[in-house]
Parts: structure tokens; sequence; C-alpha cells
């Protein structure tokens, strides 16, 4: 009888383990890694990790959104202020948009733990160059991005690139275009903060 209750109990172990086994297979091996919520950004690569948690969770939709529509009163233009949110209630990403005629700048930033640590910066100018079959309008641009890097405030590195693209390309003109590094700026201390700040807090005025 104690022989019986032994296989038994070795039986019921060896499902156990199985399940245990089958349990943990099943766990995504295409998951991204997170970032540190409480590491110091401290480098491009530190920045590049924590850019990429911030885009999966925009991806995602995991961020809470606040949108403001605006109309500048001291100057042309009108545009949206979006901020995102994460669940402690902490801004973690920003889009300033504005634009007037044929012409757009589109800002976007990225903060950990209150601070700011990359911005990507999008202008761009249009005009129209053609009419289709249909009888739309084809246009073209000139586009200048930029991408800066701050650690503390500090700009660490700081990227630009200038193309051009129409409603006729076939091929993505931002992929080949060459990124030139603005190097009178590295280690400069980011200029335009209290713009940034203003923002933050959801002021729009312009």
């Amino acid at each position: 009888m104690k022989h019986i209750s032994a296989l038994l109990i070795l039986a019921i172990l060896c499902i156990y383990a199985c399940d245990e086994k089958k349990s943990s297979s099943s766990v995504k091996t295409d998951e991204i890694p997170s970032a540190n919520p409480s590491a110091e950004i401290t480098s491009v690569a530190d920045i590049r990790m924590a850019y990429t948690q911030i885009e999966n969770e925009l991806r995602n939709k995991l961020l809470r959104e606040k949108v403001q529509e605006f109309v500048c009163e001291n100057q042309d233009g009108s545009g949206t202020l979006s901020r995102y949110f994460n669940e402690n209630g902490e801004l973690v990403y920003m889009q300033h948009v504005q634009g007037i005629g044929h012409y757009s700048k589109v800002q976007k930033f990225y903060f950990k733990q209150g601070k700011l640590f990359f911005i990507h910066e999008i202008e761009e100018s249009w005009k129209p160059i053609d009419m289709n079959s249909e009888g739309e309008m084809l246009t073209a641009a000139d586009i200048d991005e930029k991408r800066t890097y701050l650690v503390n405030n500090k700009i660490i590195d700081q990227l630009q690139k200038s193309y051009s693209k129409s409603d006729i390309d076939t091929v993505n003109n931002s992929d080949l275009a060459p990124n030139i590094q603005i190097k009178a700026n590295l280690n400069q201390t980011y200029t335009q903060m209290q713009q940034v700040q203003q923002w933050m807090s959801g002021d729009t005025a312009c």
C-alpha cells in the first residue's frame, strides 16, 4: 500500500512539473524588455531604451491623453498641444504642432521622471506641383528634421537631416537622407526649456 501511495505522489509531482513547464513556455518571446523606471539616463543608449519604452506605450494606448487646440494671438498660426501621462500621472510624452498656410512644425518631447531626455522636431513647407487624373492636388515638401539627446538639460548629441518628398515619390526619402551631427551644440545647455515648461503646464499662449 505504501508502495502504491509513493507511486501516486510521484505521478502527481510529475504532472505538476509538466504543467509548470508548459506555463513557462507559454510566455511570449517577442515581448520587449521594459526600461528600468528608476534608472537615471546617462547615455544615448539609455535614451534609446527609454524612447522605445514610451513609443511602445503610445502604440499600445497605455497612456492617458490630454489634447488642447489653440489659436495664436500674438502671431499667426494655430495648432494642438497633446500631453500623455502614465499610470502614476507623470508626463512622459508631449507633442506640440503649430502651422500656418503651407508651413508646419511638429515637436515631440520625451520625459523620464520629469526630465526631458529627447526631442524630435520636424519642420515642413509644401507647395502644389500638379494634379492627378482624378483632379486631386499633388504636393511636394521640403523637410528638416532634428533630433536632440539630453542628459540633465545638456545636449550630448544632436543630429539633423534635410530632404524633399512629394506625393509621387515611391521611396522614403527620410531613410535615404544622411544625419549630420551639430557639433557646435554638444555639451551646451538646451536653451528652449522655458518654452517647454510652459507647454508642460498646458499653457499654449503664443
